[in-house]
């Protein structure tokens, strides 16, 4: 079920993920990245913000370069 792993302020169909799981090896240190969004939006003029859930419970964010040539 798609659904079970949507951030709350994913703004795309419903049909798709926001997150992405990546299955930690068994000898993964705590900054391995286990969930990773790349849609959170907090409003419809803000770019998305990449959200990284670290093994050891950590959280990072990435914020699109505003400077950027798209």
């Amino acid at each position: 079920d798609p659904s079970i792993l949507r951030c709350p302020v994913d703004q795309s169909t419903r049909d798709n993920p926001s997150y992405t799981y990546h299955v930690p090896p068994s000898n993964a240190k705590g900054d391995f990245v286990v969930l990773e969004c790349q849609r959170h939006v907090f409003g419809p003029s803000t770019p998305a913000i990449t959200l990284r859930l670290h093994l050891d419970g950590s959280m990072e964010r990435s914020v699109p370069n505003a400077h950027a040539p798209h």
